[in-house]
């Protein structure tokens, strides 16, 4: 018979927390469902990092030239551009979910194991 780890949900918890969605699933030995979390994870991760170099290489320019008043209309710009309002909010939901996922599953996993 082959022994079951205990799983920490704290330590399941503060992977996700730590390297993003999915790292407590894998921790857990949900590999599948933590696969999964990353990808949907770094997807809209991987496109707000492609939208917010777009909006500073419009600035780009200005900037090399030495004009600091480039600063806050690329805030603005970024602060003001639906996608990337939109990505970050499902990234930052997401991550959420998968710190709890990550806790309740190893709490579940020792409970279904008798520890």
């Amino acid at each position: 018979m082959s022994e079951v780890a205990i799983k920490s949900p704290v330590r399941a918890a503060l992977y996700s927390l730590l390297f993003g969605a999915g790292a407590g699933q894998i921790y857990n030995g949900q590999i599948k469902k933590g696969v999964f979390m990353i990808i949907l994870f770094f997807g809209p991760v991987c496109y707000l990092a492609y939208l917010i170099f777009t909006i500073y290489f419009k600035y780009w320019p200005r900037a090399m030239a030495g004009d600091l008043s480039v600063a806050p209309e690329f805030i603005y710009d970024v602060r003001s551009n639906e996608a990337i309002a939109a990505n970050s909010s499902f990234a930052g939901v997401l991550w959420a979910i998968s710190i709890i996922d990550g806790y309740m599953s190893a709490k579940m996993i020792n409970k279904k194991t008798g520890h």
